[in-house]
């Protein structure tokens, strides 16, 4: 009950069960979508109340109160922006108050208390860093606002006040915590085993935070980062770097490179070892995927939530698709998306950042996005991935300023206005008898 990590893997499992049971209900034969949203705010509640209330002793080498749902890098913990937004979203407004003030403490210490809160289960870890860009993306999307007594450090016996806030200071909490994150990060060598691989210690390469915290670099490229063409390829490598150590086949292949055979089809290593390795006193294993998965699932998931496609100009490649397939006539480009996913579109070309996600449904398989390279025609096919009647919601975000017309299957469903490429969602309906829904967003008139 003391350890904090154990409380986030069931924050992230009864957020995503009721993203299922909202979108999915005919799935759900347990709890409601309300049901399981409770349960990942209890959870969420329980990783900050009770291991603070737990003083701890011999025989553990930590002493005083686990203050760690403050203080450390936890991973999946993300995810309580989400349970936050979701909590909003439904309703239940006094437990979302409660939530993000506890949160925005953790926030608010990692930006101005610790002047290098880069430990977690080690004084230097990398399981930090999928949590310090969330509280500097956080930070930046969310202004923070001044406080005194905001609450009180049982071990130092102190009061955390922040009476002046100035973003300057997440900004440069975010620069920070992304080279603290590369520090730790396969760069140099473009080999598969390292190039955006998490390093543990001097043993293995590819762990769980390869995939979560390379999220972290994709996501400052996408969004904050001045050479975002540089980032994004460190980033992408990293999302796809673990999928490397699942072991998998057809039967001419004998079912998988790592571990032959089919009982092994599908399963995925912890790891990559550079060198042989006796594993908690068993016997020398060989260079390749360890024979344990350990905590690699958190990786995976990972690298599920942030698949995408990505479009950029690139300084060296020119126009590239990450995740996809590309091809251009002109000013029109058109890209097949095949990230595994397809609910995450970006572009970036100058000034230009533009993305594209959709709630339930996905882009259509091997069926191209079409747009013109100033964004004024968008086009795409959308699948009904419930095979119901439901409603879809797309957001649109940095589309230049104008007047935008969006359709499904020729039938206009809204006009909406952008200013300063400010954020819109679009519910989008879906007839039961539709596999396909083509959209349509088309400017008509710019600002």
């Amino acid at each position: 009950m003391w350890r904090t990590f154990d409380y986030t893997h069931y924050i992230l499992l009864y957020y995503n069960m009721y993203r299922i049971a909202k979108q999915y209900p005919e799935l759900i034969n347990y709890l409601d979508a309300d049901g399981y949203l409770k349960r990942a705010f209890g959870t969420a509640k329980a990783f900050f109340v009770v291991p603070y209330n737990i003083k701890m002793g011999k025989p553990y080498a930590f002493r005083g109160w686990c203050d760690w749902a403050y203080k450390l890098g936890n991973f999946h913990e993300k995810y309580i922006i989400d349970v936050i937004d979701a909590l909003y979203k439904e309703g239940f407004n006094d437990e979302a108050d409660w939530l993000k003030n506890e949160w925005e403490k953790k926030v608010k210490y990692f930006i101005y208390d610790d002047p290098s809160p880069f430990g977690s289960e080690f004084v230097f870890d990398r399981t930090a860093f999928e949590s310090t860009h969330a509280i500097a993306h956080y930070a930046i999307e969310n202004p923070l606002q001044p406080d005194t007594n905001l609450w009180y450090d049982k071990n130092k016996k102190k009061w955390y006040s922040h009476p002046v806030i100035n973003p300057e200071d997440t900004y440069d909490f975010l620069e920070r915590q992304i080279k603290a994150n590369i520090a730790m990060r396969g760069w140099l060598e473009t080999s598969y085993p390292f190039l955006g691989s998490a390093r543990s210690g001097g043993r293995g390469h590819l762990c769980y935070m390869s995939q979560m915290a390379g999220w972290s670099i994709l996501d400052y490229a996408l969004y904050y980062s001045a050479e975002p063409a540089k980032y994004l390829r460190l980033g992408y490598a990293s999302i796809l770097s673990s999928w490397a150590l699942v072991n998998c086949g057809t039967a001419e292949s004998n079912y998988g490179y790592w571990y032959p055979g089919k009982e092994n089809d599908g399963a995925a290593g912890w790891e990559f070892l550079p060198m042989k390795f006796s594993p908690w006193g068993s016997k020398p294993w060989p260079r390749g995927s360890l024979c344990y998965d350990g905590e690699i699932d958190h990786g995976l998931s990972g690298g599920v939530n942030v698949a995408c496609t990505v479009v950029i100009d690139d300084p060296l490649f020119g126009l590239f698709a990450y995740g996809g397939s590309l091809r251009t006539n002109d000013n029109k480009v058109s890209v097949v998306c095949r990230d595994g996913v397809r609910r995450l579109f970006h572009f970036i070309k100058d000034n230009t950042r533009f993305h594209m996600s959709l709630d339930c449904d996905g882009f259509a398989k091997e069926i191209p996005v079409v747009f013109l390279d100033d964004l004024s025609t968008i086009e795409f096919s959308m699948e009904n991935r419930s095979g119901s009647t439901h409603t879809t919601e797309l957001t649109l975000l940095g589309l230049p300023s104008g007047s935008y017309t969006i359709s499904a299957d020729g039938r206009k469903v809204e006009t909406v206005t952008i200013e300063n490429k400010s954020e819109v969602v679009i519910k989008l309906p879906v007839p039961v008898g539709n596999k396909i829904v083509d959209v349509l967003i088309k400017r008509t008139r710019r600002n």
